[in-house]
């Protein structure tokens, strides 16, 4: 981030056709639901991998579904996954060391270690609503056994 701005992404016309999305919705949270309640089956028995709990009571939109390695392990696992064919990604750093933050306000490493540590050990794995059980099943064996690999 290079400067301080607001992300607008929908317009009218974009609003407009996904109307019609509207009553999917439901069916593709609760699938979104089930298939990170695999992960979080999966990954619980999983040395060197956890992720955030969603609170008992309460309901996440399952947007992404995120987990956590070391941060001196995570470039090896983020590689470890991509080797065996599963997309993955870096989606949350410590905002505080972005580009406008260190400038503006002179943020630097070590100010907030909580958002470090998580943002130094977070990967985003595969998670959409078409997502079949095997495609589940192949990110489950790509994530444990980089996790695995990177000890």
């Amino acid at each position: 981030m290079e400067r301080l701005g607001y992300k607008y992404n929908l317009s009218d016309v974009n609003a407009a056709l996904l109307i019609p999305q509207l009553p999917k919705l439901a069916e593709r949270l609760r699938h979104r639901e089930g298939i990170c309640r695999l992960y979080e089956a999966a990954f619980r028995e999983t040395p060197g991998v956890s992720f955030p709990i969603v609170p008992k009571g309460m309901t996440s939109g399952r947007h992404l579904f995120t987990i956590w390695v070391d941060p001196e392990k995570r470039d090896a696992v983020l590689a470890g996954i991509q080797a065996r064919g599963v997309g993955v990604a870096v989606n949350y750093r410590a905002v505080h060391l972005t580009k406008f933050y260190r400038e503006r306000f002179g943020f630097r490493r070590g100010m907030f270690p909580a958002a470090e540590r998580i943002g130094d050990s977070t990967i985003t794995i595969p998670l959409w609503p078409a997502m079949t059980d095997a495609q589940v099943d192949e990110v489950i064996a790509a994530v444990r056994g980089a996790a695995a690999e990177a000890g």
